[in-house]
């Protein structure tokens, strides 16, 4: 293998460890090359269990040096037994909320990535969301990822209400926010916005 060759995997194999491996420190959001893409990744920065069940979470990252984050309260989880779909579901009831600054650098973020031009750049103190997880009872997240939606409440339209997609991996220290349908983008920065 020539020296070239070595190196190009020797970089690939470190690109690969440090995908999986465990964050120290809030990465960058998200990489600047990739225009398109609406994934942001956080670091799991404060993961707290409380007596009763509730769960605190920080996520931090950076955006150019900016730091950028919110903070989640997940109620106890709770089953919903099988219905039409003939499996369950878990559903806690969950806040997401400011950090201040971190958190408007949030918003200001998803309002370029999601071309929402919102009229606000605050985002609001706390906004009641619905966790939803249709695949298993994410517990109290102390083994592997717990993958769930963030559905948000429905607009003073009653139309459909936003949602997003999180993912939460204590082993990596590691928070994914993803939106689930680009149709309720504004949706989400609906909720989220605050007049000032």
């Amino acid at each position: 293998m020539n020296p070239r060759s070595r190196l190009l995997l020797s970089f690939v194999l470190c690109s690969v460890a440090s995908c999986g491996g465990r964050l120290t420190a809030p990465p960058e959001v998200r990489d600047p090359r990739e225009k398109e893409k609406t994934e942001l990744v956080f670091q799991l920065a404060r993961h707290d269990r409380l007596p009763d069940g509730t769960q605190l979470l920080s996520a931090a990252a950076r955006l150019q040096g900016r730091p950028v984050g919110f903070d989640l309260v997940l109620g106890p989880w709770r089953e919903n037994p099988p219905g039409y779909i003939n499996m369950s579901t878990w559903e806690s009831r969950a806040s997401l909320r400011s950090q201040g600054a971190p958190s408007d650098e949030l918003l200001r973020l998803l309002d370029e990535l999601y071309a929402t031009h919102s009229a606000s750049p605050t985002m609001v103190e706390a906004v009641d969301v619905q966790a939803l997880s249709p695949w298993k009872n994410p517990g109290d997240m102390v083994e592997g990822a717990a993958k769930f939606l963030l559905l948000f409440p429905v607009g003073l339209d009653g139309g459909e209400a936003g949602e997003l997609w999180l993912e939460i991996d204590s082993d990596t220290a590691r928070v994914v926010l993803r939106e689930k349908e680009p149709r309720l983008r504004r949706r989400v920065l609906d909720a989220l916005t605050a007049e000032t």
